[in-house]
C-alpha cells in the first residue's frame, strides 16, 4: 500500500488558479495527492468540500497532519521554514527594500496574494512576520489601503487560530 502524502490539494483544472498550483507542484515535485472537484457539477458546494474550504473555493492545499492530529514530520516542517524564510528574504531585498509596495508606491493585485499567502499560516496560529519588522510595516500599509476588507477576508483565519489557542 502506499504511503498517505502529506499535502493533500483539491482542484479542478478549468481554473486558472488550480492549473498554476498544479504545474507548481508539478515542477517543484513536492509530494501530494490530487483530489478532482468539479466545479461544473458543483461539488465544491457539497457539505463535504464545505467542512474542507467554508470558502467553497478551489484550490485547497490541505495538510494532512493538521486536519488529522497526526504528527507533523519535522524534517519536511524544517524545509518549509527554510524555504519560507528565503521567499521572506528576497521579498525584503528585492522588493520592499526601496518601495513601500512590492510594485512600487500604489498597492497591486502582487501585494494582496502575497499578504494573503503570508496570512494563511495564522490559522494554525504561526505569525511568519514575527521576526521581519520591514514585512510587517509593508502587511500595516497593505491593511491600511485595503481597510476593513482585510480583516473581513481573514476573519475565518483569526477564527481558527483563536479556537486552536483555545485548545491550547
Amino acid at each position: 500500500m502506499a504511503a498517505r502524502q502529506a499535502l493533500q490539494v483539491h482542484l479542478d483544472l478549468l481554473s486558472q488558479p488550480c492549473r498554476a498550483l498544479h504545474i507548481l507542484l508539478a515542477c517543484t515535485r513536492l509530494p501530494h495527492t490530487v483530489r478532482h472537484v468539479a466545479l461544473r457539477r458543483g461539488e465544491h458546494r457539497t457539505p463535504e468540500f464545505t467542512e474542507i474550504n467554508p470558502m467553497q473555493k478551489v484550490p485547497v492545499m490541505v495538510l494532512l497532519p493538521a486536519q488529522t492530529g497526526s504528527p507533523v514530520e519535522e524534517q519536511h516542517l524544517m524545509g518549509a521554514l527554510s524555504q519560507l524564510q528565503e521567499t521572506l528574504d528576497q521579498l525584503e531585498s528585492m522588493f520592499l527594500r526601496r518601495q513601500p509596495f512590492l510594485c512600487g508606491d500604489d498597492i497591486t493585485v502582487a501585494d494582496l496574494l502575497a499578504v494573503c499567502e503570508l496570512m494563511q499560516p495564522e490559522g494554525g496560529g504561526r505569525d511568519v512576520l514575527q521576526d521581519r519588522p520591514l514585512l510587517q510595516r509593508w502587511k500595516s500599509r497593505v491593511r491600511a489601503a485595503v481597510g476593513d476588507a482585510f480583516d473581513q477576508a481573514h476573519a475565518v483565519l483569526y477564527a481558527l487560530r483563536d479556537r486552536r489557542r483555545a485548545k491550547l
